[in-house]
């Protein structure tokens, strides 16, 4: 590039500038579909989180129910 091997033309610098911009604009453009696949994986796993949370609360609610039950009967 340039005239000799220790300059580059102002043409060559606006290539490589250009190049520079263009893979960079991919490069963000890989970075914001990645990201916004992260944010739906996040949303599903808080939604399965939540879901898990009101599954649990309510199987603790049936063994107090049953262990209540197992004591009523003990009891007759």
């Amino acid at each position: 590039m340039g005239e000799d091997d220790k300059h580059i033309t102002s043409i060559d610098e606006d290539g490589v500038a250009l190049a520079a911009i263009k893979a960079l604009h991919a490069q963000n453009a890989v970075l914001l579909a990645q990201q916004r696949s992260l944010r739906k994986r996040l949303a599903a796993m808080t939604a399965l989180q939540s879901q898990q949370a009101r599954t649990e609360a309510a199987t603790r609610r049936d063994l107090q129910r049953l262990s209540a039950e197992v004591v009523s009967l003990r009891e007759r």
